[in-house]
C-alpha cells in the first residue's frame, strides 16, 4: 500500500471532506497487525476517517487500526486495500469477488521446467474468465509495454512472462515468440535461481549490452525502440534498453521499475526495502566504448549499481501515474 502525506478529515454525508490541519511530525505507521495513523503529539487517530489530499479515504476503527473489507460504523464500503468503494462500485465489486472465488487455478502438473523455466515462479490471479494473467497489484507487475499496429497487440511483455510460466494458452505473436526465445537464452546463460539481485542486474545489463547498440530512429516503436527492438533486432533507444532490462530482471525475480519521462527512461531495482538507480541506457554505451573487460566499463556497472536512489518512490508512482496505483477492484493477493 501506497501511503503519502495525508490530512485528518471527517465524514459529512456520504463523503463531504472538510480538512483539519496536518501536522509535519504524522504520519502512517504499520505493525504485525496492520495500519495507523500517528498525530503530532504520539496519539493515534481512532473512531474516524483520515483522506489523501488527492481524494482517497481510510476509516479507522476505535484502536486505531485502518478498517478493510467491509462497512465503517457509518455504513460506507470499504475495499481490501482499506480505500473507501463508492456505493455505486460495491455490487460489481462484490461480484468479481465471486467470480473469481468461482474459478480454479490452472493445473500446471503436466508442464515441463526446461520449456517453462518460470513455472511456479510468477505470481499472477486469474480474469472472471478463469484465465490467468499477471498480478496486476504489485507494483512491477503493473508495468507491462503493449505494442500495437491497426488496433492490434503486436507485442506485450507480459505474455511473455505468462508463456515462461507456463500460464499463457494462446498463440504468441511472432514478436513475442522471438522474444520468448532471447530471455530462455538469458535465464541459460547464468545460474540465476542462485544469484544475488546485485548479480542478476549485472547478467541483465551484460546480456543487453552483448546484443544491442544505442541508436535513435524516428520511426516504428516496436521494431527500433522496445525490448524486441534491443534484444532481437540489437538497435535501440533508452525506452527499449530500459524496458528489456525490467523484462530480464523481472523474469529472474528482481524487484525492478521501469521510469520514462519525455526524454529519457531508466530503471530502478529494490532490494531489503532500499532502491537502487540503473541507467540502462548509459550503460549499454559505456559498453561500447570500453572494451567490454575494460575496468572503466566495469567501474560504470559497479557505480550504478551502489547508487542509492532516493527518488525513486516519487518517482516510481508520479511518472506511471494510475497505472501502479492499487485497484480495489481485484484480489489482493494473487493467487499464486
Amino acid at each position: 500500500m501506497k501511503k503519502r502525506r495525508l490530512l485528518i478529515a471527517a465524514l459529512s454525508g456520504i463523503m463531504a471532506l472538510m480538512p483539519i490541519t496536518a501536522y509535519a511530525a504524522e504520519g502512517w505507521v504499520q505493525d504485525e497487525r496492520g495500519w495507523k495513523y500517528q498525530l503530532e503529539d504520539g496519539s493515534w487517530r481512532t473512531d474516524g476517517w483520515v483522506g489523501d489530499d488527492d481524494g482517497t479515504c481510510y476509516y479507522l476503527d476505535s484502536e486505531g487500526y485502518m478498517l478493510t473489507n467491509g462497512y465503517t460504523p457509518d455504513g460506507t464500503w470499504i475495499g481490501a486495500d482499506g480505500v473507501w468503494v463508492k456505493e455505486s462500485m460495491r455490487a460489481e465489486y462484490e461480484a468479481r469477488n465471486a467470480a473469481f472465488a468461482s474459478v480454479t487455478a490452472p493445473d500446471l502438473s503436466s508442464k515441463d521446467v526446461s520449456q517453462y523455466p518460470l513455472l511456479g515462479k510468477i505470481p499472477y490471479s486469474l480474469s472472471i474468465d478463469g484465465s490467468p494473467v499477471l498480478f496486476t497489484n504489485n507494483l512491477e507487475y503493473a508495468q507491462s509495454n503493449i505494442f500495437k499496429s491497426n488496433r492490434e497487440i503486436r507485442m506485450r511483455d507480459a505474455n511473455v512472462l505468462l508463456y515462461l510460466a507456463g500460464l499463457y494458452n494462446n498463440e504468441l505473436t511472432e514478436y513475442e515468440q522471438a522474444v520468448v526465445e532471447k530471455v530462455m537464452e538469458f535465464l541459460n546463460s547464468f545460474d540465476w535461481q542462485n544469484a544475488t539481485d546485485y548479480e542478476k542486474a549485472e547478467q541483465a545489463v551484460r546480456f543487453i549490452a552483448e546484443r544491442s547498440h544505442y541508436d535513435i530512429i524516428d520511426d516504428d516503436a516496436l521494431l527500433y525502440n522496445s525490448s524486441y527492438s534491443c534484444l532481437v533486432k540489437g538497435v535501440s533507444a533508452c525506452d527499449g534498453f530500459a524496458q528489456s532490462f525490467h523484462l530480464l530482471t523481472r523474469a529472474v525475480g528482481v524487484r525492478s521499475f521501469y521510469v520514462s519521462t519525455l526524454n529519457h527512461a531508466w530503471n530502478y531495482i529494490k532490494t531489503n526495502d532500499v532502491y537502487f538507480v540503473i541507467d540502462t541506457s548509459d550503460l549499454v554505451q559505456s559498453y561500447h566504448y570500453y572494451d567490454d573487460n575494460d575496468v572503466t566499463f566495469n567501474s560504470e556497472l559497479t557505480k550504478y549499481l551502489t547508487t542509492l536512489a532516493d527518488d525513486a518512490d516519487q518517482n516510481i508512482w508520479s511518472l506511471n501515474g494510475t497505472s501502479l496505483q492499487f485497484d480495489p477492484n481485484i484480489l489482493s493477493e494473487p493467487l499464486f
